[in-house]
């Protein structure tokens, strides 16, 4: 996959007469196959007898169907495992963990009704969990089906605006970028395949998409399994020490001293804006002393959570119209065309026409 849950390095397999072996991750959700489908969760046909089966026919050149017994994309975390969800075909995702674990009492915390229902709530909506039949020690998550939160690219420049004003928003423990997802499940009307993020279900072509402005999709914070619990009537809310995926916040080197999560959280967000954002697409050169301040050395310099929001609230209402409708452009390599520039024009007429609809459109509709 072309996600930071999964790799982009495939493992080629050694001839088109016999599929990619299963890999020993692979394996273990492999042998837990019947559990799942007891639990209402069918795997792909890789991790099917029958499958493995079919993958063995030879073929030149590989049929669609039995492709992904070929071309196998090896994930970072090898304890999540994509599935169907038999009752409706959704496309989820499966996570192993501890029983124990302080990420699953962190989800399990932030997933009742009342907080579910919270849109600052960014925890990843649970949609089951469950236990090992084979290990108590072990308990399951089942989530939506998540991609990087850049997969799709962006297309317009207000996108990234509403991914940067959406990552402001919420909080975390640990919002590095490995850890921000997208569930872009309404970006494909067909679907896609898990392993193969641009095609169809079925391997049979490219998977048709749309603009994010075109359907509604949501970004969430996956991991947390750095997550603490403070409670409401802690205070000073201090953590222990930094164990999270970026070693190179300020914060390591406190060495066990006890430190303030929530200034950790800004300056994970200012590296991701900087370096993801400000350093990668054009036109957000004015936000960039904004997320240096951020990202600070020292956490008492650093604005607070709604203060970086204030700020980037007001810079973006200083941007027009037609700036926000025009194309997504890389700042290297990607020089606007006579074609984009067109295309930028069309958008913006579109907007300034619904603009117009809106405000001749009674109050009372």
């Amino acid at each position: 996959m072309n996600t930071d849950l999964h790799s982009n390095a495939e493992q080629s397999a050694p001839s088109h007469e016999e599929p990619a072996p299963l890999d020993s991750y692979e394996l273990y959700w492999r042998d837990r196959r019947g559990m799942l489908e007891d639990r209402g969760y069918m795997l792909r046909p890789r991790y099917c007898d029958q499958g493995a089966k079919e993958g063995r026919v030879k073929t030149t050149p590989i049929d669609p169907p039995l492709y992904e017994h070929y071309s196998v994309k090896r994930p970072v975390r090898t304890n999540i495992m994509d599935a169907t969800r038999i009752s409706d075909g959704k496309l989820v995702m499966i996570k192993a963990g501890s029983t124990k674990a302080e990420e699953f009492k962190t989800i399990l915390r932030l997933s009742t009704p009342e907080l579910r229902a919270d849109p600052r709530n960014p925890c990843v909506p649970m949609l089951d969990h469950f236990v090992d039949i084979y290990d108590d020690q072990i308990s399951y998550i089942v989530t939506p089906f998540f991609r990087r939160f850049d997969d799709p690219p962006f297309q317009t420049f207000q996108e990234i605006l509403d991914c940067i004003d959406a990552l402001l928003n919420v909080c975390s423990t640990d919002c590095a970028r490995e850890n921000i997802v997208i569930d872009a499940a309404a970006l494909y009307p067909q679907g896609f395949h898990p392993a193969q993020l641009d095609m169809l279900p079925d391997l049979s072509g490219p998977a048709p998409i749309l603009k994010r402005s075109q359907a509604p999709c949501r970004y969430y914070f996956f991991d947390y399994e750095q997550s603490l619990y403070i409670p409401v009537e802690v205070s000073p809310k201090i953590a222990p020490c930094w164990f999270g995926w970026d070693s190179d916040i300020p914060e390591v080197e406190f060495r066990g001293r006890p430190y303030d999560p929530f200034k950790a959280d800004v300056w994970l967000l200012g590296r991701v804006i900087r370096r993801e954002f400000c350093c990668e697409w054009s036109g957000l050169e004015f936000s960039y002393s904004w997320a240096l301040l951020m990202t600070n050395d020292d956490p008492a310099l650093r604005p607070d959570a709604a203060g970086c929001l204030a700020t980037w609230k007001d810079m973006c209402s200083k941007i027009s119209l037609r700036r926000c409708c025009a194309r997504a452009r890389l700042r290297y390599n990607d020089r606007p065309t006579t074609e984009s520039r067109v295309q930028d024009l069309l958008s913006y007429m579109r907007a300034l026409r619904q603009c117009a609809i809106d405000m001749l459109r009674p109050s009372y509709i």
